[in-house]
């Protein structure tokens, strides 16, 4: 028998923990599969503490990190700071962050700074300029970088995000087939896209593609998002 998946969430503001409090729902719908825990940097106190008792989530970690008259140089290092002993006490199978916050894109680099992977719930959203919405585009891209799961919100999101991860292939020349799911909970769709993928990383055996489905793709793909190999 496998054991089950530790997935923790984070979050920080009013409208991630909005977005995310069905995800977490959802999860912990499945306590056989996964261990779900929640942290919350509370970027936004006041907000994010109306939100949590509204549906009734309480956080296993609460960094509070806010501040008066916090500027994102603040936000951000206060957030590594008390992320990274999270990730090394926690060591969760995988973290889930969400949208395009400062939270959100700390949280993807503290994870990844672990080797821990990440999925980006809402990905895909992009302007097109660096500076509009700021910082919110440049947290979105960043955190694409180094997520590894992208749950699209709309079909423009998930073919852009395809668009952008294929034009930005690794060295191989092996292809892999990432599968993108988006739209809301109760009616995902489905595209696919093909890219190099690194023999090195596992998941290819000479020019065979093996998909592997498993519990938290399965469910994630319920709120709408991407699977890889």
């Amino acid at each position: 028998m496998s054991r089950r998946k530790r997935i923790l969430v984070i979050f920080g503001t009013r409208p991630e923990a909005i977005k995310m409090a069905p995800v977490i729902q959802r999860l912990k719908g499945r306590p056989s599969d996964f261990e779900t825990l929640v942290a919350v940097t509370a970027q936004h106190r006041e907000m994010l503490d109306q939100v949590l008792g509204l549906f009734y989530i309480a956080p296993d970690f609460d960094l509070d990190i806010m501040t008066a008259g916090q500027s994102l140089t603040d936000i951000t290092v206060r957030a590594l700071s008390g992320l990274s002993p999270l990730m090394e006490r926690v060591m969760p199978d995988a973290v889930l962050v969400q949208g395009d916050t400062t939270t959100t894109f700390a949280a993807a680099l503290a994870a990844f700074y672990h080797h821990i992977p990440v999925g980006h719930v809402e990905a895909g959203l992009r302007t097109n300029n660096l500076e509009h919405p700021f910082p919110e585009e440049a947290n979105r891209r960043l955190t694409t970088k180094v997520a590894r799961w992208h749950f699209a919100p709309t079909s423009v999101a998930a073919f852009g995000e395809c668009q952008r991860l294929m034009s930005n292939p690794n060295s191989s020349g092996v292809m892999k087939l990432i599968q993108i799911s988006f739209g809301g909970p109760p009616i995902p769709s489905t595209t696919w896209c093909l890219m190099p993928w690194n023999l090195s990383a596992g998941g290819v055996a000479g020019s065979r593609i093996f998909l592997r489905e498993g519990p938290l793709t399965s469910t994630l793909t319920w709120a709408g998002g991407y699977q890889s190999l």
